[in-house]
């Protein structure tokens, strides 16, 4: 990625282009971008995308995976979806069309992960506080 030192400036683990406000994450204790840089929308693009995944670690860590094992399955499964190698996933790197199919592909397996509720046939809701699942329509 090249960026010139004119028009984007790095400070607090973040390179923004002057211009057109855009930003870039950096690996920790460099001035090495993570990924691509990005304007406030393809940002919060990649947000929503990281708060869908993080959910989907958290489905894997219940059933008993490691982190590393959980992080590990989400990625091969999102990868298979979008049909991209898991070497070349990184949500950082992702552009519009490929955030909002990654979004689709993330509701997609929350539906499948998701229990369906034997009553009305709607997907429950997971209730951390108690550790179980419930659907709202029904009140199961």
């Amino acid at each position: 990625m090249l960026i010139l030192q004119n028009t984007a400036h790095f400070k607090d683990g973040l390179w923004r282009c002057n211009p057109c406000n855009a930003l870039a994450k950096t690996h920790k204790g460099t001035e090495k971008p993570i990924g691509t840089l990005a304007n406030q929308a393809l940002w919060n693009a990649r947000k929503t995308i990281l708060k869908g995944f993080g959910s989907l670690m958290d489905y894997w860590l219940k059933q008993g995976l490691s982190k590393t094992q959980a992080q590990k399955k989400v990625i091969t499964d999102l990868s298979n979806i979008l049909n991209i190698s898991h070497k070349l996933f990184n949500i950082d790197c992702f552009n519009e069309e490929l955030c909002e199919i990654t979004n689709d592909a993330i509701k997609g397996l929350h539906e499948q992960y998701t229990p369906i509720c034997p009553y009305c046939e709607s997907h429950s809701v997971f209730l951390p506080s108690k550790k179980v699942y419930r659907c709202d329509p029904c009140d199961a």
